[in-house]
């Protein structure tokens, strides 16, 4: 009895990582379905093999390119704002500046002319 509660708990939990890995496949064509319905196991595997074997042609290409590239996106967009508000910053302070030395040269006259 343990040991089918054992296999049962195995089946479940390998039940629960092909839905997962179908889940993280995300949602097929429309004309998917249709097209491979009529195909009979075999043919399907052997399809398979085929794509896998085309696939290992690209084990050379970056796979998180298009990850690594929205991050780098956010990022630039990000400083991008940032260079923004510094920019406004700047200009602030040299209008103070200005402002501060107008006052600076006022009161430098008013004190020689007094």
């Amino acid at each position: 009895l343990e040991q089918l509660l054992n296999k049962r708990n195995l089946f479940l939990s390998k039940q629960d990582d092909c839905k997962k890995k179908i889940r993280d496949l995300g949602s097929l064509p429309s004309d998917a379905f249709e097209r491979f319905k009529k195909k009979n196991m075999k043919e399907l595997v052997k399809m398979l093999h085929k794509c896998n074997e085309e696939l290992k042609q690209f084990s050379h290409v970056n796979k998180k390119a298009l990850d690594e590239y929205m991050n780098f996106t956010e990022q630039r967009e990000q400083l991008q704002n940032r260079r923004a508000e510094l920019d406004a910053g700047d200009q602030k302070i040299r209008e103070l500046i200005s402002v501060l030395d107008q006052r600076k040269d006022e009161s430098i006259e008013r004190t020689f002319k007094g």
